[in-house]
């Protein structure tokens, strides 16, 4: 079958769950998870909206201040994201705010173009599997991208990571193209390695983890050019392009910067704050899963007055020379990365999986892992295929150093499941690998090779099983089943609201604050029949629960 009819079959079959999807949760609370002003989505927005309303330039960028926040006052805050640097990184705010002048209603226009980027995004992932390892890995490689319920579920949600991974894997793409390409003249390596970094230019204002990849790319470039042309000539005319060329993508926001008295290569102020929620000794499961910051983050921003290396050293000051205790939480937030389960962050994948029907059965982590982990490990580990691996090293390299550089800076912050997005598709591509390794095997009666392979899946599995532990609460929050009845009742939807409350009780047996929360809304519309009922729905959940008590008062003397 010919790439271009594969790739439309990938294509067909990945817009066709994601409109199904969003077509399912369109009117519902999960398609308005932006209200919620806790969220990013709200704070993309709010940016969005002072871009494109009042300040172009965002000279006082927007600062949310969130519930979490309150140990200390908004100024403080302030004080340490400094008066002019962005919240997150700018240009998905640019782009919203565009949108927003061009089209009264922008936002199911940003969705769907969001949708379809992600159908892109699979294409991308067949072309790169199919470079690497030949059809069938493409093949496979894009279906697994296609049906993947964590990428597919955050899609339509005014968040970036969806058009972010398809920034990333163009990158992948165009970088291993060029280092399996011919031999080529000097001249164009340049034009290439401009046109390269130019994108990596433009993606670091979109996500903070441009740098990182930057890093990786000008790795693997030097590697290569180093080992084609030992007289290094080449290798310094392919990084002094890929730096000219980012530096060309980088330009709008370096000359926004300078107009506003920004440091010059500022993205993000969250960066250096985050870093220290999640690294400080007092972290809270060794910073692997998000929780209230303590004391020592807000001494530690406040000696460090905006430097990342002082706060560097102030985190390494709170473990008081414990270098154990320091490695220990290291390596807690490291296996967090591979858990099976998606950490909830702005939104939980476990909270929309239970409210829909589209993604209950679509594959998660937990089935990619295993089968990405035993393709690579067997491509890397030995003379397994050492044709393929001569001819295509490079590339394949290019992906291992990807893999490893954003494991280790995702090491260094909380376990979010959207940000681990990113490290997913090198598991669509060595899960493709996987199963054409595994058909080879086969169809040539290589039972050694089966075997192998077959070793090294259960090996990921039990891998996952025991190093990852999964850490309690990280997959969904009692926040998400309340905020999906608030917003559902906001709109007098309390089929929805009654549906989560019901759901909530699988994970939270002991919270009567659900059905309570659909007793007072009962109870404002006056009636007091239904009220009544679910007020003591709440009590049979928690009889001692004080605000179901004086509501069901009232229903009882209202009757």
């Amino acid at each position: 079958m010919r790439t271009r009819t594969v790739a439309t079959l990938v294509v067909v079959i990945a817009l066709g769950l994601r409109m199904a999807y969003w077509a399912e949760i369109r009117d519902s609370p999960l398609d308005r998870w932006h209200e919620w002003n806790q969220t990013d989505m709200a704070t993309y927005l709010e940016q969005a909206r002072q871009i494109a309303d009042e300040d172009f330039l965002a000279t006082t960028p927007h600062h949310p201040y969130h519930n979490w926040q309150a140990r200390w006052p908004a100024e403080r805050w302030i004080a340490w994201y400094g008066p002019h640097a962005f919240h997150q990184a700018p240009a998905y705010a640019y782009l919203l705010a565009g949108a927003r002048r061009l089209i009264d209603d922008p936002l199911p226009w940003v969705k769907g173009l969001q949708l379809v980027l992600g159908a892109g995004s699979c294409v991308l992932t067949l072309l790169l599997a199919r470079r690497l390892d030949g059809p069938l890995a493409g093949w496979v490689a894009g279906l697994l991208a296609a049906v993947y319920g964590p990428l597919l579920y955050l899609e339509p949600q005014v968040l970036r990571e969806g058009p972010g991974l398809f920034c990333v894997l163009a990158i992948l793409l165009l970088l291993v193209g060029h280092l399996g390409a011919d031999p080529a003249s000097s001249r164009v390596a340049v034009v290439r390695c401009t046109g390269l970094g130019l994108l990596l230019g433009l993606f670091a204002t979109f996500h903070e983890i441009g740098i990182v990849v930057f890093g990786v790319v000008s790795l693997a470039l030097g590697v290569f050019h180093l080992r084609s042309d030992p007289r290094r000539k080449r290798a310094g005319f392919a990084l002094a392009a890929l730096l000219v060329g980012a530096l060309g993508g980088f330009a709008p926001l370096l000359a926004r910067n300078l107009a506003v008295g920004a440091p010059p290569f500022s993205v993000s102020c969250r960066t250096r704050i985050n870093f220290v929620e999640a690294n400080v000794a007092q972290a809270e499961n060794g910073g692997a899963t998000f929780s209230l910051p303590s004391a020592s983050v807000g001494q530690i921003l406040d000696r460090a007055e905006g430097s990342f290396l002082r706060a560097a050293l102030g985190v390494l000051d709170s473990y008081d020379g414990d270098l154990g205790r320091m490695l220990r939480n290291w390596m807690i937030r490291f296996a967090a990365i591979w858990q099976p389960l998606e950490a909830a962050d702005n939104t939980s994948y476990l909270f929309h999986r239970e409210m829909t029907r589209s993604l209950a059965y679509l594959p998660t982590f937990r089935g990619l892992f295993p089968i990405g982990f035993a393709g690579a490990l067997i491509l890397f580990a030995g003379p397994f295929v050492p044709a393929l691996r001569r001819e295509r090293s490079a590339g394949h390299l290019a992906l291992l150093f990807y893999l490893v550089a954003l494991a280790i800076a995702f090491s260094f912050n909380h376990t979010v499941g959207r940000y681990r997005l990113f490290l997913v598709p090198f598991f669509w591509v060595y899960g493709g690998v996987f199963a054409a390794m595994l058909v080879r095997s086969v169809t040539r009666r290589r039972f050694v090779g089966t075997a192998a392979l077959l070793a090294a899946m259960l090996l990921g599995t039990a891998l996952q099983h025991v190093a990852a532990t999964p850490f309690k609460g990280v997959a969904v929050r009692p926040a998400d089943f309340g905020m999906g009845c608030e917003l559902a009742l906001a709109r007098g939807d309390f089929a929805f609201a009654i549906a989560a409350a019901e759901k909530a009780l699988r994970y939270f047996p002991d919270q009567a604050i659900f059905f309570a929360t659909i007793a007072r809304q009962y109870e404002k519309i006056g009636e007091q029949v239904l009220a009544l009922e679910f007020y003591q729905r709440a009590l049979r959940v928690d009889p001692a629960y004080p605000p179901a008590q004086r509501g069901l008062a009232r229903s009882q003397v209202s009757r």
